[in-house]
């Protein structure tokens, strides 16, 4: 007894549950066999099935009880004294097969659950065929059964007092056994009732008037005047305690029924019941998992807005609840559904999973892995129905609230990837601000293009005007805006979209499709022509690039001269800054970060006059060789802003444009001069001591005040 209390339950709060749970069950096995004898039933009162619980705060005991079948004094014997022996399965072993009967076990492991809280237990019980009899026991290796000396005080069933613990006082409380018997028996078929103590004005009682005495009749006006004022105090209302039970499971369980006879405002109304929110949902699903193992019936609803830990991706799933025949099980399960589905709200209700064991247990049952599995499916499919629907602005609401934690799927969930990618929306050069899907842009595909083509950067106006979109455009090739950080991830997890590669633009050698063999021919001879300026460059730039070559997507004068493009095996330029801005990456292991590739456009007059230099380079440690050094490094570093590369060397970038400057107005550089002091300034003076003349408000006569003369014109500023 002691093993099975203290290893099968893990929350004491389930006692509640348990006895509830056996109760209502008790209830079903009477209106099962009602069906076939309705006398068994009785008249009034005795043939309405329901459950009542009691608070004694006086006592300090609470009582469950319900009008079902009861037990007779074999069962009490063979159900309660012994551990583990179901009275409902025996019950469903007596009736026949392929019966619609759901019953979860009216006396098994979960009525021991009493003792988590009470020391002692009483069971008082009547069943139709027998007399009433009473069962106890205080866990101990004993009980005792006894015919009830008070006769049948209950009519038919069973009720169950628990004496409880003294460390367990916090549970002898009406609001506290309310809320709990509330939330574990919301959506059971029987109603169940809980004692409470209410309170209601009524007049106050007229007090009979006493015969009038002698010396009332010598009072004086004073002193009758006191007498109405006294008799005007007494209040005329006084508050009256009385108890009545409070029904505190009026919602039936909706998802019970079928879902073409419900209206889209009971569904909203169910969903604010559940999630207690005001507004309404943003799509849902209602539907019937029937497998071999398990069935199970689910309503899922999409909130229109996220929670509020919606992208901390916690483990635990606190928005869906599990019911086992009505029965609420837990509204909190680690791995139920996956992290990035943490936002769905609804319902899961089956016949099939254990009831009393715990929540740990069930949590490794590998039926509830089957119904999260299902469940993935559906909400995969809610998603998609949104989509669908006649309004985008619907999946517009839906992509900016929950894109992230589709695109946290895709990253994660591998069995479902390929469905959730279904779901990514995206700007493109080609959308006009609406966002498109990956089905769309292959349904745009001009012949001759295979892979997807995207741009990752901070923001769209970031990445709009990117210099390595001007050759896209040109082709009219179209163009994805990746803006989210984990939009890059997502791509490299994917590799592909229904056998299209995700390419970034970014990359080295994109040709855009258009590799034949005469673009082959030219481009190899181009790359002889300018073989100088591309040695010439290597030395000149050293390690800042892995290589410089000839563009094949650079090819217009209108077009940049040059674009710094990265190696296909490394990051690109906006998934370097992304890296470098985490505060957790540990500076003494150096991530691979972009390896540069310079890309010349040979069109260009720029790339072609340093073509001309570097065939006649000036000698090292002239001021032309300096000159052209500090042209081409300026070239880098501004190709390096374009690319989105983060600038390594500022100060040595803004010297370059001085310079630069400086030629372009032909002025000479500055020098060092001899005569200015650059000793530092010296301390000031002390103040003199304040004048008391200097308080005294001072008149101005602006007649008198001199102008101030004319600026004169500095020489130096003559240019």
């Amino acid at each position: 007894m002691k093993l099975i209390i203290n290893s099968l339950y893990s929350n004491k709060d389930i006692f509640i549950r348990e006895l509830v749970s056996n109760a209502a069950d008790a209830c079903d096995k009477l209106r099962f066999l009602a069906l076939t004898d309705p006398s068994i039933l009785g008249e009034g009162d005795q043939a309405k099935l329901a459950i009542y619980v009691d608070v004694d705060e006086e006592a300090k005991t609470i009582s469950i009880r319900d009008s079902g079948i009861g037990m007779n004094r074999k069962e009490l014997r063979d159900n309660l004294g012994t551990i583990a022996k179901s009275g409902t399965q025996s019950f469903l072993e007596a009736v026949a097969k392929g019966a619609d009967v759901n019953l979860i076990g009216q006396f098994g492991v979960g009525f021991y659950s009493s003792f988590l809280v009470a020391d002692r237990v009483t069971v008082i019980t009547k069943h139709n065929d027998d007399t009433q009899h009473i069962w106890e026991s205080d866990a101990s290796e004993t009980f005792t059964i006894r015919e009830d000396p008070e006769g049948n005080t209950l009519g038919r069933g069973t009720k169950i007092i628990l004496h409880m613990k003294e460390d367990e006082a916090g549970y002898v409380s009406t609001d506290k056994i309310k809320d709990l018997a509330a939330r574990y028996s919301e959506y059971i078929d029987t109603p169940v009732y809980v004692k409470v103590k209410k309170t209601e004005k009524v007049p106050a009682p007229e007090e009979p008037e006493a015969p009038e005495h002698p010396e009332e009749a010598a009072m004086d006006e004073e002193e009758v005047k006191m007498t109405e004022e006294a008799k005007e105090e007494k209040p005329k209302e006084i508050e009256r305690v009385y108890y009545e039970y409070e029904h505190i499971n009026p919602n039936k369980p909706i998802w019970m029924r079928n879902p073409k006879e419900i209206t889209d405002e009971e569904y909203t109304n169910f969903y604010k019941s559940l999630t207690k929110e005001t507004v309404s949902p943003l799509a849902h699903i209602h539907f019937k998992g029937e497998s071999g193992e398990v069935n199970f019936r689910a309503i899922l609803y999409t909130p229109e807005t996220a929670p509020f830990n919606a992208f901390e991706f916690v483990e635990k799933n606190k928005h869906i609840k599990l019911f086992v025949r009505r029965v609420l099980i837990a509204d909190e399960f680690e791995d139920f559904l996956p992290r990035y589905l943490n936002f769905v709200r609804g319902v899961v209700d089956s016949d099939d999973l254990p009831l009393n064991v715990s929540r740990e247990m069930l949590q490794e049952s590998h039926l509830l892995k089957t119904i999260a599995k299902r469940l993935v499916r559906k909400i995969i499919e809610m998603f998609n129905n949104i989509a669908k629907r006649d309004d985008p602005e619907d999946y517009r609401k839906f992509w900016r609230v929950f894109g992230k934690n589709i695109k946290v799927g895709i990253l994660e969930d591998t069995a479902n990837k390929l469905r959730l990618s279904k779901l990514l929306r995206y700007e493109s050069t080609k959308s006009d601000g609406e966002l498109i899907s990956l089905d769309t842009y292959i349904e745009r595909l001009p012949k001759g293009q295979d892979d997807i083509f995207y741009i990752a950067g901070e923001n769209v106006a970031a990445i709009r005007n990117s210099p390595f979109l001007d050759s896209a455009r040109r082709r009219g090739v179209e163009v994805l805006y990746f803006t989210d950080p984990l939009d890059e991830y997502m791509a490299t997890s994917m590799s592909k979209y229904e056998n299209h590669k995700f390419v970034s633009v970014t990359k080295e050698g994109i040709t855009f499709g258009e590799e034949t063999e005469d673009i082959k021919e030219r481009t190899k001879q181009l790359r002889e022509t300018f073989e100088p300026l591309i040695e010439w460059l290597k030395t000149a730039l050293g390690d800042k690039v892995e290589r410089v070559t000839v563009s094949h997507r650079l090819r217009d004068p209108a077009e940049p001269p040059c674009v710094l493009a990265n190696t296909a095996s490394t990051f690109s330029a906006n998934m370097e800054r992304i890296i470098r801005a985490q505060a957790t990456i540990d500076e003494r292991v150096t991530p691979q970060y972009a390896k540069k590739v310079l890309e010349l456009n040979p069109a260009h007059p720029l790339v072609r006059g340093l073509l001309k230099l570097a065939k006649n380079a000036p000698a090292e440690g002239t001021p032309e060789h300096a000159q052209m050094a500090s042209s081409v490094d300026l070239l880098f570093d501004t190709a390096m802003m374009d690319a989105g590369f983060l600038m390594e060397d500022v100060p040595t970038f803004t010297r370059h444009v001085y310079n630069m400057l400086l030629h372009a107005t032909a002025l000479p550089a500055p020098e060092p001069q001899d005569d200015v002091d650059l000793a530092p300034a010296p301390e000031p003076a002390p103040l003199p001591p304040r004048d008391p003349e200097e308080d005294k408000p001072l008149i101005v006569d602006e007649t008198e005040t001199p102008a101030p003369e004319a600026p004169q014109d500095d020489p130096h500023l003559n240019l």
